[in-house]
């Protein structure tokens, strides 16, 4: 049977849905709006010193002209050149928690991606957001959507929705990936009639499967047929990525997530800023670059959250009320310069937490002299000799706990209570 343009568009989908790229058959939710998060991921190691640590002014190398500040009760590294740092506090301060001192044990790039968004190195686990996608209480369509970034999956791979860097499944909708291929495509007619017989084929493969697995198999890709169709029919929704001089356009994915929550598409999805100019967070040389990467961060933080604020959910509240956002770095920097005038790989890491169920207007963590984290009392989340060494798994505690979902059920980390609302 020759295959219509349709249904190789499908199969497509079909074929990314297999290792987990397209939801299993969900449909549009309606009516309730749930707890969303969007997730940030500032790629390759960030200098919490620049901006979340001011415990450590005079303790470790730091750029010149800084000082302490504190803006609304969160306590920050102010700096001339950071006057959007500032701005943002001053707008939205109230909403937003520091969190310092989480370690993530290693100094590997990969690995430290995989522990902050699992909280282990190894083994096969599903990440936060994919995770809270899985345990909806309504059915999606994009359960996690990653525009870019990272995802790390096992049971829950059909929950991630992956776009591709250069917009690999909007081309595989719209069919303009097949007619970029060099093989000709056979568009036959009554596409409509040979889509049906397509499912009727995989329908009868998966009854005459010879092992459960196989079956599983026809019966994602049979979903997946069902899902690309409905994704076809939201109108006004674009997946393509978009540029902005030399970086990705974060305001453009912000808002495709926004729109995401907003119809009740999506719960969870993934975003990836890697500087300004896309020069990266790894500043093993020249480690005052990340000044202009934090000035540039926190000016779309505040454009990002003035558009939140414009949405409505779709009960017609508002979606501020219902989205959080995660702003993390896989690993932080060292306290001292090295010979190139950078800094390498550190253990401890800062991230901080924006918005819906979030206990804003504050600073939490604690660290030593040598920017390491010390034990902290995870309901007041300060330093306490009889507390909690705070890693990713608090963290990712902490996001499940305000989903509604059990944290025990993943990790046997406790939430940071001091951060939740």
């Amino acid at each position: 049977m020759k295959l219509s343009r349709r249904q190789v568009l499908a199969l497509g989908a079909g074929a990314l849905a297999a290792p987990g790229a397209l939801v299993s058959g969900r449909a549009q939710a309606a009516g309730t709006p749930q707890h969303c998060f969007l997730f940030m991921h500032c790629d390759g190691g960030w200098d919490t010193s620049f901006v979340f640590t001011p415990e450590l002014l005079g303790k470790v190398d730091h750029e010149p002209q800084v000082e302490a500040g504190n803006i609304g009760g969160v306590d920050f590294i102010d700096h001339p050149d950071r006057g959007t740092v500032r701005d943002y506090l001053e707008r939205y301060g109230d909403q937003s928690a520091i969190i310092n001192g989480m370690e993530v044990s290693s100094v590997t790039h990969e690995r430290c991606r995989r522990i902050v968004l699992t909280g282990q190195g190894d083994g096969a686990l599903d990440d936060w957001p994919s995770i809270l996608a899985a345990k909806s209480p309504e059915p999606l369509l994009l359960p996690h959507l990653v525009l870019a970034g990272h995802a790390f999956n096992a049971q829950f791979a059909d929950q991630v929705v992956r776009v591709g860097d250069d917009g690999q499944l909007a081309k595989l909708l719209d069919g303009s990936a097949f007619s970029e291929r060099d093989q000709g495509i056979v568009v036959p007619p009554a596409p409509d009639v040979e889509h049906a017989l397509l499912k009727e084929r995989l329908l009868s493969l998966q009854a005459n499967a010879g092992s459960t697995a196989e079956a599983e198999y026809y019966e994602r890709y049979t979903q997946a047929l069902t899902a690309a169709d409905a994704l076809r029919g939201v109108e006004g929704l674009s997946l393509v990525p978009q540029n902005s001089a030399c970086e990705r356009d974060l305001l453009a994915d912000a808002a495709t997530l926004f729109e995401c929550f907003s119809r009740g598409l999506s719960r969870c999805g993934m975003l990836k800023y890697e500087g300004w100019c896309s020069e990266g967070w790894d500043s093993h040389e020249n480690v005052i670059n990340q000044g202009r990467h934090f000035s540039d961060l926190f000016g779309y933080l505040s454009a990002m959250l003035q558009d939140l604020g414009t949405r409505q959910a779709v009960d017609g509240s508002a979606l501020s009320d219902h989205v959080t956002i995660v702003l993390f770095s896989e690993m932080g920097r060292t306290p001292s310069l090295n010979a190139l005038g950078g800094k390498d790989h550190w253990t401890f890491t800062s991230a901080m937490l924006v918005g819906a169920g979030v206990q804003g207007g504050q600073t939490v963590g604690a660290l030593s002299d040598q920017a390491r984290g010390v034990p902290i009392d995870l309901e007041s989340g300060q330093a306490s000799d009889g507390g909690v060494s705070l890693t990713s798994s608090n963290l990712g505690a902490t996001l499940l706990a305000m989903g509604d979902v059990d944290p025990a059920e993943f990790t046997d980390a406790q939430p940071l209570r001091a951060v939740m609302r």
